[in-house]
């Protein structure tokens, strides 16, 4: 791989093992300055355990090692850096809850003498979607310092964090906006993959750029907890968190392989977004997909060039919510152009003025293990016959959505399709619930995949 930053050329040369698709060692090669070597070991599940850095420009010097701990679900644990030039090691370890979500770090042990330094702590106040809802920061005392006894954490609030309008499928937003505990605003504005493009904060202006991999180009900006795909970069390691697996921008790969490998197999276990990072995201570690924004019923925002349901649309109300804060007015009025509801009556005449729909016909005996959707299925029509049991319903893609969130399992988060469309699982059954913005048809549909039974498709005049 060649690249060039700064004034240097850089060739970085990769080794694999044959099989596994594990990285053996990568070395760094620039034309101005010190080559190094990077290599790496593995455990019998696949996942990195360490990894020593050596100068070798002309003799071989070790520059330090890293040895990283898994918990019983592959989780990362404790991670260890030993800077061998300096004889320091610092000792980090990360705590999960139920969810397999990060709610902890903290330093746990380090070379300096304990009474002349404190260890951080990290804590991350979660939803019950998984949603951070704050970050706390801390400090512990291992001796006493100020007449305290020692073996005290002392915590207190960095983020208060709140979104606008917002993408789907990841937790944080298009417009998130972080609040301070001095009360003072920061406005953040991300691009499609949800990647940290702009951050406003009273009139001081933040722009961060990236190269595919998410390592940041031109100026760094530090003072951002989270980046690249709107995850936080850890800076003793300088890894993405994201939940699942931790993400090494440096060499585009994760630490440990796929849990769903064998979906997947003609892509390596441990590539980032199947090496398409610049279309594709992975917000989870888990899977990667498509960033595609949830439109709010009949909205058509304008993007670049006139397009609708673009990109520039929503950077467009973003920038939109950040002026009005700037101004003082923390609300902000859109309006959306939508077309009126066309009804189609019983003599085959359209239109709403003046005319009332005739009442939907009863459809009996349709039970779905939903009691919501049983009753969205009773006050539709019956369409045409095919392999799908079909119905028709009024109130186009607004009374899709509407529906969509009456029949989906609160506790899972829909996820994005690639044609817009919305997909969660069914209350209480676990089937599959889709609703699409357009169809061959031309109109929303709200499908249902049940088990043991035909599907369901409802289409919105």
């Amino acid at each position: 791989r060649l690249s060039t930053k700064a004034a240097a050329a850089i060739a970085d040369t990769f080794s694999y093992t044959s099989g596994t698709s594990q990285l053996l060692n990568h070395t760094t090669s620039p034309s101005i300055g010190a080559h190094v070597r990077t290599d790496y070991h593995y455990n019998g599940n696949g996942a990195m355990t360490w990894r020593s850095r050596t100068d070798v420009t002309s003799i071989w010097m070790a520059l330090g090692s890293e040895e990283y701990g898994y918990s019983y679900r592959d989780l990362l644990k404790r991670y260890i850096n030993e800077n061998s030039s300096g004889g320091m090691v610092y000792d980090w370890r990360y705590r999960y809850n139920a969810m397999g979500e990060r709610e902890q770090k903290r330093l746990y042990n380090q070379s300096l003498n304990d009474s002349l330094s404190l260890y951080p702590w990290v804590y991350y106040l979660l939803g019950g979607d998984k949603t951070p809802l704050a970050v706390y920061h801390g400090r512990q005392t291992k001796s006493a310092i100020c007449s305290d006894t020692g073996r005290r954490v002392y915590v207190y609030p960095v983020e208060y964090l709140t979104n606008g309008l917002g993408w789907n499928g990841v937790p944080e937003q298009i417009t998130q906006v972080i609040t301070k505990p001095n009360g003072t605003k920061e406005y953040q504005i991300s691009d499609h993959l949800a990647s940290l493009r702009v951050a406003v904060e009273g009139s001081t202006i933040r722009n961060v750029d990236y190269d595919p991999w998410g390592n940041q180009v031109g100026t760094v900006v530090t003072g951002e907890r989270q980046t690249f795909n709107c995850q936080e970069q850890d800076r003793e390691n300088q890894f993405f968190d994201l939940s699942d697996r931790n993400y090494d921008p440096l060499i585009g790969r994760f630490t440990r392989p796929d849990r769903l490998l064998e979906k997947f197999r003609s892509v390596s276990p441990y590539a980032y977004c199947a090496d398409n990072p610049v279309v594709l995201t992975d917000p989870t570690g888990k899977q990667a997909r498509e960033m595609t924004m949830r439109m709010l019923p009949f909205a058509e925002p304008v993007g670049w060039g006139g397009e609708t349901g673009g990109l520039g649309g929503g950077l467009v109300l973003g920038l939109a919510m950040i002026a009005n804060a700037a101004s003082g007015d923390h609300s902000l009025a859109v309006s959306y152009p939508h077309p009126a509801a066309s009804i189609v009556h019983s003599d085959g005449s359209e239109g709403g003025e003046g005319k009332t729909p005739p009442p939907p016909v009863p459809v009996p005996g349709v039970k779905t293990g939903n009691d919501e959707l049983d009753k969205i299925v009773a006050g539709a029509t019956p369409g045409k016959k095919s392999s799908t049991r079909q119905f028709i319903k009024e109130g186009g893609l607004e009374q899709a959505v509407k529906d969509f969130d009456k029949i989906v399992a609160p506790n899972a988060l829909p996820l994005p399709g690639k044609d817009g469309s919305m997909i969660g699982t069914l209350s209480g059954t676990g089937a599959t619930v889709i609703v699409r913005p357009t169809s061959t048809e031309g109109s929303p549909t709200l499908e249902i995949q049940l088990e043991k039974q035909k599907p369901i498709k409802i289409r919105y005049k």
